[in-house]
């Protein structure tokens, strides 16, 4: 039976073209049976009479058949189409965003209750309403820009952003998106527009941004005032100095002042920088072991040397990290200062992946001062052992006749903590 129904509803000029041949066939060899085994025209007539009126049942039974399979099949299709038209209105209707239809002239077609809502014109009234009616002017020049370039085949869809003015008078974000239809011609027949209404979502945005930006103005105030305090404090220490007599109180009042000028200088910097929680290191390194040689009047005495990658680290493993750096180039500016001959300190910086190595060579000509400034070095290793382990941190001493070399590693960290 499903063949059949196949066959039938194949082409129409095939069982055009099949009826004809069988009718044909059907005329020619009944009339020539009827005339070779009947002689009596009365008889013939009759005979013909029955043949004719059974082609002419058949034909109506064919016929029959035909007009009911196409009705059948009328009646499924519009019996579809009803259900794909419910279900689009539905769609259309119920949709959680705006969508609108609209000719290439900009006349609205067809608008849903959603964007109704978030115009808050009645659908009526909105269909009857042009874009400038509602989209303010600065977007409406870029949307029929957008708009011309689906119209003319340059783009096949677009998303922008715009302002719409709803009927209370207040101002809307909106997010729009846009495609064009086209009709069997490849002629633009409208335009679909999927609309959804972002405004609370910038406002958050906005106010996440504002936020922020306050935040930002109370913590470079923070590294300002701690800067400034910190400052006071190297302030009374060096005037401590001045009036102090012993020179080994000076020495470590000394030492105590450069530390606290190391982290003030820190808080210097962030304060200047747009990175509040980070710094280039690298820079920071150069710029302060420079400080000390001056502080020390070392300046012309050592040549100092840099090789250093750029490295940012946050607050904490910068102050750690320079403190640690102090102590070392201190005592090796101060072993020089005692008569030894150096000439020369590298200092080298350098990242793979999160592991950070620094290295601070100390190169000497008289040998043996390396190998007693190696033990005065070890002598303050409470001192790097303490600060170290805040920064989980290995160091390590390596010596010869002519170089002692400081090494420093840690894993570079984004958490901006003690640990």
């Amino acid at each position: 039976m499903n063949r059949l129904k196949r066959i039938l509803y194949g082409n129409p000029f095939l069982i055009a073209t099949a009826y004809l041949i069988i009718s044909a066939i059907w005329i020619t060899y009944s009339d020539y049976y009827v005339l070779h085994h009947y002689e009596d025209t009365e008889t013939i007539t009759l005979a013909q009479s029955y043949k004719g009126w059974f082609f002419i049942t058949v034909s109506a039974l064919f016929i029959y058949i035909l007009v009911q399979l196409n009705n059948n099949k009328l009646n499924e299709l519009i019996q579809n189409l009803e259900i794909s038209k419910k279900e689009f209105e539905a769609t259309f209707e119920q949709a959680a965003v705006g969508i609108v239809h609209h000719m290439p002239d900009e006349n609205l077609i067809r608008v849903n209750q959603k964007l109704c809502d978030i115009f808050g014109y009645s659908r009526d009234e909105l269909l009857n309403m042009r874009f400038e009616d509602f989209i303010t002017s600065e977007d409406l020049k870029r949307g029929r820009e957008l708009d011309h370039e689906l119209i003319d085949g340059k783009r096949d869809v677009y998303a922008t952003e715009k302002k719409y003015i709803r009927k209370d008078g207040r101002h809307v974000i909106l997010k729009i998106t846009k495609s064009i239809v086209h009709n069997g011609r490849d002629t633009p027949e409208f335009l679909v527009g999927i609309i959804e209404d972002i405004t609370k979502q910038k406002q958050a945005e906005e106010a996440v941004i504002e936020s922020l930006k306050e935040k930002e103005v109370m913590l470079s105030e923070i590294h300002h005032r701690v800067k400034n305090n910190l400052a006071v404090i190297t302030g009374l220490i060096e005037l401590q100095m001045m009036e102090e007599e012993n020179e080994q109180v000076k020495e470590k009042l000394r030492y105590c002042d450069l530390r606290i000028k190391i982290i003030a200088n820190i808080h210097q910097e962030l304060y200047r920088s747009e990175n509040l929680a980070k710094l280039y290191f690298d820079t920071f390194l150069k710029e302060f072991i420079q400080e000390i040689a001056v502080a020390l009047s070392m300046q012309k005495e050592i040549n100092l040397e840099f090789n250093c990658r750029h490295v940012l680290l946050d607050v904490n493993q910068a102050i750690l990290c320079s403190l640690i750096v102090n102590e070392v180039v201190n005592r090796m500016f101060q072993n020089t200062k005692n008569g030894s001959r150096t000439r020369k300190m590298i200092v080298s910086l350098d990242q793979e992946g999160k592991k950070v190595k620094l290295s601070i060579q100390n190169e000497e000509q008289t040998t043996g001062r390396n190998f007693k400034l190696k033990e005065n070095l070890l002598l303050q290793s409470s001192i790097i052992d303490g600060l170290a382990k805040q920064l989980i941190a290995n160091y390590n001493f390596e010596y010869d006749n002519m170089e002692l070399v400081f090494t420093l590693q840690f894993d570079k960290s984004d958490i901006n903590s003690f640990r």
